[in-house]
């Protein structure tokens, strides 16, 4: 009689399962050379940003903080927020650099919170000669080629993992964050709850100032600390990114999306969304199919 082999079958551990419940979207993958004294002033994304550093070195500023990251450095640039960049050494800075989201927005809160970024974080000297090598290999691949997204999720997905992984560097990073504990941030992310939970509705600042009891000077304060930017300005971004995201995916009329996201009328849901983004709602789902179909061809 044969004997069956048996085997202990892996489970994830707790770091594999949060990171496999997340959903992520590879926007696109640059490969970066950065020229000296070269400055890109108030850049402000809806969507995740992680930057590599192969060579030379990149200062981050957002308001009066400066960050610098290096060569073997990693960040992460989170949604709606205000930041510059600038390469101020004779070496040109050579990065990789990593557009991505997650599908929804409770992902998107608890991806910041696992990686404690809900503003620029930097992590020192995560990355190996070996890790950077294969950050390269994509650089010199068709995106048409069949398994590359896959492959370039997989190579996001590690670099997050080496994140959690390297007790040193994740740590580095928020020393001093954790150290203060700051009452501006806590309150940040509270109002971002807030705002998830209630991004259908018209909010008003007044409305997360009542439900944190707070003045609407400091709320000011926190998320011009946290974010470069005003409270106001913050919620209309949140509000619009999803309002994009219902325009490209869902076959809603503009009546309907406006009636969703409680806009006094369709004429004054154009008029935000154009003073927004310089074109009309209609325009923009237009313009959304026209390059979809030809990405398709």
């Amino acid at each position: 009689m044969k004997n069956i082999a048996t085997y202990d079958l892996l489970k994830p551990d707790p770091l594999s399962e949060i990171l496999l419940s997340l959903d992520f979207r590879v926007l696109s993958y640059v490969d970066w050379t950065e020229q000296e004294n070269r400055i890109i002033n108030n850049e402000i994304l809806p969507h995740f940003k992680l930057v590599a550093v192969e060579r030379g070195s990149i200062e981050l500023m957002i308001k009066d903080q400066r960050l610098l990251i290096e060569k073997g450095d990693l960040a992460i640039i989170p949604p709606y927020t205000l930041f510059t960049a600038a390469c101020l050494t004779e070496e040109k800075a050579h990065l990789y650099i990593f557009h991505f989201d997650l599908k929804t927005d409770l992902m998107r809160n608890s991806f910041a919170k696992l990686f404690s970024c809900h503003q620029l974080t930097v992590y020192s000297k995560l990355f190996t000669e070996q890790d950077l090598f294969w950050f390269s290999t994509f650089s010199h691949q068709n995106a048409d080629k069949p398994g590359y997204y896959f492959n370039l999720e997989v190579l996001l997905k590690k670099a997050l993992a080496a994140i959690l992984m390297n007790a040193n560097a994740y740590y580095a990073a928020n020393a001093d964050r954790a150290a203060n504990n700051t009452s501006e941030e806590r309150i940040f992310v509270e109002c971002l709850d807030y705002i998830t939970e209630h991004v259908h509705d018209n909010i008003k600042v007044k409305d997360l100032c009542t439900h944190l009891n707070v003045s609407q000077s400091y709320l000011y304060q926190c998320f011009h600390q946290i974010k470069g930017c005003s409270t106001k300005e913050f919620i209309l971004m949140f509000r619009m990114k999803q309002i994009c995201n219902d325009l490209r995916n869902t076959t809603m009329s503009l009546a309907e999306i406006s009636e969703l996201y409680n806009f006094s009328s369709p004429i004054a849901f154009s008029a935000s969304f154009k003073n927004q983004y310089g074109k009309s709602p209609a325009a923009y789902r237009k313009q959304y199919k026209t390059e979809l179909k030809t990405k398709k061809k």
